[in-house]
């Protein structure tokens, strides 16, 4: 198996258990898989998947928590995704 398999697969498995385990752990690891080890998938995939549902959804929690250098990066990636789907 390739690399990025594994790290998808084993971040799954992480983000599977603390959905129900941690809600706090499980948007801190949802925004690093998709701010950090998916970043670049994400981009390159565009056309495959929407995420900027996703990305909003976080987005609106991280501002509940006050978090808001996570909205920023989290505004930016949403931003690269927004003009490919205005094309569709």
């Amino acid at each position: 198996m390739n690399k990025f398999f594994n790290e998808y697969a084993m971040t799954l498995l992480e983000l599977v258990s603390l959905r129900t385990e941690d809600k706090d752990k499980f948007y801190t690891k949802l925004y690093e898989a998709i701010t950090v080890i998916f970043k670049e998938r994400i981009l390159k995939s565009k056309e495959e998947f929407d995420y900027t549902k996703s990305i909003l959804l976080l987005i609106s929690y991280f501002q509940e928590k006050e978090e808001f250098e996570k909205c920023t990066e989290l505004q930016k990636l949403y931003n690269e995704l927004i003009p490919y789907k205005q094309i569709l």
